[in-house]
């Protein structure tokens, strides 16, 4: 498994994406992303999940969420490494689970913590 299997979950669930290569993580943007659940279900939104190379050793931390979302977060918000219009919520990924290393984990994982804002 690699970080390519993100862009095989995206596609198979016909989620619009690009990519953004770095040094040691690959960043898929996901434009107009729609929240599934929770008192923001419906709303679109751009996101972003760096995945480093060495996925599933190491899972993805937090999400990048671009400005202007309306959310008041209630985790920790950092400047994000994808620039200025960015915003890097720092969360962890619940890693130890059995089964939790693939990226429909980790999207599910981040549906949650949308759901909970």
């Amino acid at each position: 498994m690699s970080y390519n299997t993100f862009a095989d979950l995206f596609k198979s669930l016909n989620i619009a994406y690009s990519m953004r290569e770095g040094a040691g993580s690959v960043s898929f943007i996901l434009e107009r992303y729609v929240i599934p659940n929770g008192r923001y279900a419906g709303r679109s939104i751009d996101i972003a999940i760096e995945v480093p190379r060495d996925f599933p050793d190491t899972p993805p931390y937090g999400i990048h969420v671009k400005s202007g979302h309306g959310f008041s977060p209630t985790a920790h918000v950092n400047p994000s490494s994808l620039g200025g219009e960015w915003e890097h919520w720092s969360r962890q990924m619940e890693w130890g689970v059995p089964g939790s290393r693939t990226a429909r984990y980790c999207l599910d994982q981040i549906n949650r913590w949308l759901e909970m804002e």
